[in-house]
């Protein structure tokens, strides 16, 4: 058993070191958001959050980077950045249902249900209003 945890720890750290090369080399938000997923797998906090605030850098209007963060933000209890995050995707696209699910879920956890109740009505309303 000892064995095979020393095979993963190795397997990962040439998946990171192999995704690390790829940011470099090709400058592109997708990139480091696998760099960032990456960094998030093998427990590197503080590096998935900078990965994913490039690929912010790098497109401010790639909201896959403003999810990512905000669920790290929401795994790490950081709600009021989490909120902030999600906002920021709200500001980008106004009907993103996914961001306001995300929004109402974390007003749940915060005990602050009449947020929770309007967000997921944004949800019902952005997604009825979406052609089918």
């Amino acid at each position: 058993m000892c064995n095979q945890e020393s095979n993963l720890n190795t397997v990962g750290k040439f998946v990171l070191e192999n995704y690390k090369r790829l940011a470099i080399k090709e400058s592109k938000p997708s990139n480091y958001i696998i760099l960032g997923d990456a960094y998030f797998v093998e427990k590197d906090i503080s590096k998935a959050i900078e990965s994913y605030n490039k690929a912010i850098n790098l497109d401010p209007s790639f909201i896959e980077a403003y999810f990512r963060l905000g669920k790290l933000y929401s795994f790490l209890k950081e709600y009021s950045l989490a909120i902030q995050t999600y906002k920021k995707v709200i500001e980008i696209e106004e009907n993103c249902s996914k961001s306001y699910y995300e929004l109402a879920n974390i007003y749940l956890l915060l005990k602050n249900y009449d947020m929770a109740i309007e967000r997921y009505n944004q949800v019902l309303k952005v997604n009825h209003e979406k052609p089918a």
